[in-house]
């Protein structure tokens, strides 16, 4: 298992510095990213972390999004909210008729709040106003966290 996780923490690394150049990647790439990233988190919090993709493989090919952005949400909604057993962190990713790509998950507040400067979400808004005249979303209930984002094409 610790073989297992050296290499997709190799893979992660690698990824980040083969996108870091790129305004945009596939979805495709995308999601693999964010699988790996994931990979590393369900090591940590086990089966009280899941993620649900409603993406087809045709989706995945035909969209672009800047990189790392949705590995970029996870940690948000890792480190904003409780991960237990009894507060298990549900995310989900679809794709809506206008197309916007919604990053979804449950609210478990922790509670001890984490410092936050709100400048993950900032850089993906600002990293959007210069590649989309479509504005990302943002949205909060009691139960959910939604951020909408446009879908770009290649």
């Amino acid at each position: 298992m610790a073989v297992e996780y050296v290499e997709q923490l190799s893979d992660f690394f690698r990824n980040i510095v083969n996108y870091r150049d790129k305004e945009i990647i596939s979805l495709q790439e995308e999601t693999d990213l964010l699988q790996t990233y994931f990979f590393l988190q369900q090591k940590r919090h086990g089966s009280n972390i899941e993620l649900i993709s409603a993406l087809s493989e045709q989706q995945k090919a035909q969209y672009f999004i800047p990189p790392l952005t949705l590995q970029l949400l996870m940690e948000n909604a890792i480190k904003h909210n409780a991960v237990s057993k009894e507060t298990r962190l549900v995310i989900s990713l679809d794709i809506t008729d206008d197309e916007y790509l919604l990053f979804k998950n449950n609210i478990h507040t922790r509670l001890s709040k984490q410092e936050s400067s709100g400048m993950g979400l900032q850089n993906i808004i600002n990293r959007y106003t210069l590649l989309s005249s479509k504005k990302v979303k943002i949205e909060q209930d009691e139960n959910y966290f939604i951020v909408s984002l446009p879908l770009l094409k290649n």
